[in-house]
């Protein structure tokens, strides 16, 4: 799909382009796109043309992507990347009731749970629900603040007024994961009615440039820590990790989708589901960036753990496993162990852990990193209410943020 072509007058600014229409045109594949192209020699590998054409040959299963190039004449200005994702709210959440809860709380569930099975809308996402982070839009980079916020509200407005017209309603648009001290989004957003909202952090460990090997790591660490360390890689023991190949993942597809899909299905908030060949092809495109690794017991795979090295930040990805393995041999702690002892062979300065199971990644080190999110209805009488309705449904997380490291 090419969507009709959509001309803006933009706002005066200080640098070029200066006082030129904006022309915007909304793709619904890379392959569509007149030239390839990358602004930036050392562009973060999520953010870059090469990653979101692998996401359009291995798309997740229920989003629909869209892109919207901003240029002039021939030249391009920014790229912008959406998903559509369908969201029926009952199938998304998934609320773990207890017997043992108080009869209010029981109730308060069941309204919930009432409200959501009403709750089947679309929403527009600016960014990639795939990653933490901010993913949405690679820009030129001699543009300056001022005409990078016209062109990005804009951009915003005229791609979810179009695909309306395809997609049929699209009732939210949220624009995920920006840092706080960001100052582009914030002013977009806020003109534009926008409300602000976080989610759980997402948990970063930042490495130490004088760590070789993991006794480096260990070191710096209290006792109380090691301690915690050996126990699991002991707990470990009658389980062999291989490095898989790109045809190791071709001969495991099946059973590497099934362990994805084994963790997938238990998270409360879950809005879509990978392509079976996203592994795939992640290690076809980024053969040496990408590293699989695989768990063995008794020569059958109970697990698997990928990650990518993305200009320094290795980044944790979606990761699968056999939960009576995993209570067995402590498969996910000695993920996250894996995973930092990659990361320091590599050079790493950061890992992502992503969000989710908070207390066991700060255990190892990891911090947390707030993200804001921006999020606005189509109608501006939900809108006023967006924010409160979100933190009615959103579960509540409690968790103790351990502090691993020394002094």
């Amino acid at each position: 799909m090419n969507c009709p072509t959509q001309c803006l007058k933009r706002a005066a600014v200080n640098k070029n382009p200066n006082d030129r229409d904006i022309k915007l045109e909304i793709f619904s594949s890379i392959k569509e796109l007149k030239a390839t192209f990358e602004f930036e020699k050392s562009q973060n590998i999520f953010r870059s043309v090469k990653y979101w054409a692998m996401l359009n040959t291995v798309p997740p299963q229920g989003i629909q992507q869209y892109f919207t190039v901003a240029s002039y004449d021939d030249d391009i200005l920014g790229i912008f990347y959406f998903q559509v994702v369908p969201f029926h709210m009952k199938d998304h959440l998934q609320y773990k009731y207890s017997q043992n809860a108080s009869k209010w709380k029981r109730f308060k569930d069941l309204c919930r749970g009432l409200v959501a099975s009403m709750v089947n809308i679309k929403m527009l996402v600016t960014g990639n629900m795939l990653h933490t982070g901010d993913f949405g839009v690679s820009w030129k980079s001699d543009l300056e603040d001022e005409t990078k916020q016209s062109i990005w509200g804009k951009a915003i407005e005229t791609t979810w007024q179009s695909l309306e017209k395809t997609e049929g309603n699209i009732t939210i648009c949220l624009a995920k994961d920006f840092e706080p001290s960001a100052h582009n989004p914030v002013q977009v957003f806020k003109k534009n009615n926008y409300s602000l909202y976080r989610f759980q952090p997402a948990m970063h460990l930042h490495l130490k440039e004088d760590w070789q090997n993991m006794d480096d790591y260990l070191a710096a660490i209290s006792s109380k820590y090691r301690v915690r360390y050996r126990r699991a890689r002991k707990k470990l023991n009658g389980v062999e990790k291989r490095e898989l190949s790109l045809s190791d993942l071709k001969h495991y597809k099946k059973e590497i989708f099934q362990l994805y899909k084994n963790i997938a299905d238990t998270v409360e908030f879950n809005l879509f589901y990978l392509h079976e060949d996203y592994y795939i092809e992640l290690k076809r495109q980024y053969a040496d960036k990408c590293t699989v690794f695989g768990y063995f017991h008794e020569d059958k795979l109970v697990g698997f753990v990928p990650v990518l090295d993305n200009d320094g930040t290795l980044e944790g990805l979606f990761l699968g496993f056999e939960e009576k393995e995993n209570y067995k041999f402590h498969l996910y702690h000695n993920y996250l162990f894996d995973i930092l002892e990659e990361a320091i062979k590599r050079r790493c300065h950061t890992i992502d852990y992503a969000r989710t199971a908070l207390e066991i990644k700060s255990s190892i080190g990891a911090v947390p990193h707030d993200l804001d999110c921006y999020i606005k209805h189509r109608s501006a009488g939900p809108n006023k209410l967006i924010h409160r309705a979100i933190s009615y449904f959103t579960p509540i997380y409690k968790w103790e943020q351990r502090k691993p490291f020394k002094g």
